[in-house]
């Protein structure tokens, strides 16, 4: 008899989650960084975007922004035989990993995001994932991949960025967010369960709780209609596309998946894989 399951044989906790990808077409993904399925990994060379050879990527699928002397805290090894980014940074610093695609969500298409990472201290760094409007407060110059303009230090959301994703702000706790451009952190909106349970500020329940130097699996997917959030392939939230917290106007159309990143020490962090993908 032969067997039509995709994962036969693999080390299924470190490939895409069925449950995100399960109705969007893999092959159709915009872009897959590290991982099984990649387009680009860690280990390719070239690219401009870090100094450090070590730590080369390739700048046309995917784009690495770091803060100041971070270039040289950016290495690679295997992770059972994968490249895995490895990021050791200094106190405050911040690293940003974005495929370089642009998802228009007002456009009732289907997308997908996903990221599998993992922090040696969860407790204590700051992290989102997910999609961040690409310009914010109307001002060209607050660039979607640079990580102050995302995640303050202390794990603040910056105000001027829309946003869709999960946060954990210098804690283990992990929630699905949603924010629009122009309001402020406290204003942003934790998602848990169905489209009915979501509020203002920090009064839901945490989606996940990361374990240290423990990998985990990020995703969010989207049929046009409804936006669902993941955790190592479970649905743990989701939300109506109409509702109105969900980021609105002009930049609804422009959002761009990331992984930012935040220090609040010197703890090894790693980036496994990114993957995303926006039907047209």
């Amino acid at each position: 008899m032969t067997s039509n399951m995709p994962y036969t044989g693999q080390h299924t906790a470190k490939l895409l989650s069925p449950k995100v990808w399960g109705q969007f077409p893999v092959k159709q993904a915009s872009c897959m960084v590290g991982g099984e399925f990649r387009v680009a990994d860690f280990r390719d060379a070239a690219s401009t975007a870090i100094a450090t050879p070590d730590a080369s990527v390739v700048s046309g699928d995917i784009r690495v922004s770091d803060s100041g002397a971070a270039d040289v805290d950016i290495k690679r090894s295997l992770d059972s035989g994968t490249p895995v980014l490895d990021w050791t940074p200094a106190d405050g610093e911040d690293l940003v990993i974005g495929p370089q695609i642009v998802f228009d969500m007002s456009a009732g298409r289907p997308w997908a995001f996903e990221c599998r990472i993992s922090d040696a201290d969860a407790s204590a760094n700051s992290v989102f994932a997910g999609l961040v409007s690409l310009n914010g407060g109307g001002a060209t110059t607050f660039d979607a991949y640079t990580a102050a303009y995302i995640q303050i230090d202390g794990g603040t959301l910056y105000t001027n960025r829309a946003l869709v994703g999960f946060q954990a702000a210098e804690s283990a706790s992990v929630y699905g967010v949603v924010k629009d451009r122009g309001t402020a952190d406290a204003s942003a909106y934790q998602v848990s369960g169905s489209s009915t349970a979501i509020k203002s500020g920090a009064t839901m329940s945490a989606v996940a709780t990361m374990a240290d130097d423990t990998f985990v699996k990020l995703g969010l997917y989207s049929d046009g209609k409804v936006i669902r959030w993941f955790v190592d392939n479970s649905e743990v939230a989701n939300l109506a596309m109409g509702s109105t917290e969900l980021p609105s106007g002009d930049y609804d159309s422009s959002m761009v998946p990331v992984v930012a990143l935040n220090a609040a020490g010197t703890t090894l962090m790693q980036v496994d894989w990114c993957a995303c993908g926006y039907l047209v």
